[in-house]
């Protein structure tokens, strides 16, 4: 079974990861972690031009220095999570709009089996910032394991 595990470095996806072990240890089960990097807005486009410049300097300043890629840490903080529980994972990064990209590698990758953790977000919140899971929900052709946190009880 090839499963397919998309990861944004939030406690959700590690929640996710951490529910979906039992059916990740199966036997013959091939693992591949995703990270999605958002591509930058046409209209944040402008503002990366003005602020070349600066951002040129901030580069040379930090040149020595060792950089690593947001979502190369990211990736690499998941397959820790599986391999400290026994479980081996390729990992792969796109880049592009988080649903449309994640439901091409569903489609180009062969995969049986989505995991996903959700945010949970509720009302004006959901609106503004959208919800990649309900995307992808309503246009996978695979089974998908969404892994939501339990409302808080009070």
């Amino acid at each position: 079974m090839k499963i397919l595990i998309c990861t944004d470095g939030s406690e959700h996806s590690q929640q996710a990861i951490r529910f979906s072990l039992p059916i990740l240890k199966q036997p013959n089960t091939r693992v591949t972690l995703l990270f999605v990097a958002p591509r930058v807005e046409e209209e944040f486009k402008f503002y990366e031009e003005i602020f070349e410049e600066a951002f040129e300097k901030m580069r040379e300043a930090f040149k020595g220095l060792k950089y690593k890629d947001p979502g190369v840490k990211i990736l690499e903080k998941s397959r820790k999570t599986l391999l400290s529980r026994g479980v081996e994972a390729e990992t792969k990064m796109r880049v592009g709009d988080p649903a449309e990209e994640i439901l091409k590698e569903v489609e180009e990758g062969g995969y049986d089996l989505l995991v996903m953790g959700s945010h949970g977000w509720k009302g004006i919140k959901k609106f503004f910032m959208g919800s990649v899971t309900n995307k992808v929900l309503q246009n996978v052709q695979i089974p998908l394991l969404i892994y939501k946190k339990p409302p808080h009880k009070t």
